[in-house]
């Protein structure tokens, strides 16, 4: 049985396909299996997997009809055998230790989760990086704490990381979601760890193409980001004694988060239909009396660099329904 297992989702990635197995099958740690799952590919990337499959024993393929991303990760949990789980997205690429060093820092510190950092790549061409691999140690609710409110935004993607699969097979991903899928499970699997190990070594390699999320045009799936901040609000509700503050803190995060979303889907669609519905969602959000000195984006970083330059509309639309709010209340 293998230590790891990694889950590959592959969808209509023909292109770039061969560069990310051929980068998993040159790993200096040895003892894992690979799990490709076709999501249905229009293209030859089926194919291509079934042709990896007949050289190397460590493959596995497990073909579905298209069913989104999310779909796919779950059914590489549900067959994987491995102790700890690996997610590499079929585009990108990984240095050769990036298995041995995530490996053994988990059994070194005797972690639960073990990260590494990650560096964009255009055109293929990825750098000798010079790692010392040192090493940070987070406990669960420092890691969630430096996830939301740190300047820590590659650690809201699934990738990159080495978790034990019986942390994530307790919070697979939601079905249908295909945008902030990963934020929508990995603040659970944080809280669900007692360790968390972050090493500064560059060891995976994020391919910037035409293909990407950030290069796609604005689309309806892409609420599914409001549904994640939802999720997370009501998770620091629930946990607010383990959490002081950190509910009304983030409550102006899923209020920008409206905001973008709301500006995007009038910009792109003209929706005012659902237009409606998140300015409605918005007044609830910022209706929380202890929430409103959080209102102030600009000492937060995170929320600034990820929603500039739309940040100061969302500001104005969120100060006017503020301003309301504090005459009724007089």
């Amino acid at each position: 049985m293998p230590e790891i297992s990694v889950i590959v989702p592959v969808y209509n990635v023909e292109k770039y396909l061969s560069n990310c197995i051929d980068s998993i099958l040159a790993q200096t740690f040895t003892d894992f299996e690979l799990l490709l799952i076709d999501d249905g590919s229009t293209d030859t990337g089926g194919g291509i997997c079934d042709k990896y499959s007949e050289l190397d024993k460590r493959i596995r393929v497990i073909h579905q009809s298209n069913q989104g991303v999310s779909s796919a990760r779950n059914k590489g949990i549900d067959k994987s055998i491995g102790k700890y789980l690996a997610f590499i997205d079929s585009d990108d690429s990984i240095d050769k230790n990036y298995l041995e060093v995530l490996y053994n820092n988990i059994i070194l510190t005797d972690a639960d989760m073990s990260l590494c950092n990650i560096v964009e790549v255009y055109n293929n061409n990825v750098n000798n990086y010079k790692n010392l691999n040192n090493i940070t140690a987070f406990t669960n609710k420092e890691a969630i704490v430096d996830l939301f409110l740190g300047n820590t935004y590659h650690r809201c993607s699934v990738v990159a990381k080495l978790i034990k699969k019986s942390i994530v097979e307790n919070s697979k991903f939601p079905v249908g979601r295909a945008f902030t899928e990963d934020k929508a499970v990995l603040y659970k699997w944080y809280y669900s760890s007692k360790k968390i190990i972050q090493s500064d070594s560059i060891l995976y390699y994020y391919h910037i193409n035409n293909g990407s999320t950030c290069n796609r045009r604005y689309d309806y799936y892409m609420l599914g980001a409001v549904d994640t901040a939802k999720e997370i609000l009501d998770f620091f509700k629930e946990k607010e004694s383990d959490f002081p503050d950190l509910y009304y803190k983030y409550i102006h995060i899923y209020a920008y988060t409206i905001g973008i979303h709301m500006i995007n889907i009038l910009k792109t669609y003209n929706d005012k239909i659902i237009a409606k519905k998140l300015k409605r969602m918005l007044k609830n959000a910022i209706n929380e009396k202890k929430a409103l000195p959080h209102f102030s984006p600009k000492n937060d970083p995170v929320c600034y660099n990820a929603l500039y330059p739309k940040l100061m509309k969302i500001y104005w639309i969120i100060n006017s329904e503020l301003s309301k709010i504090k005459k009724l209340r007089g």
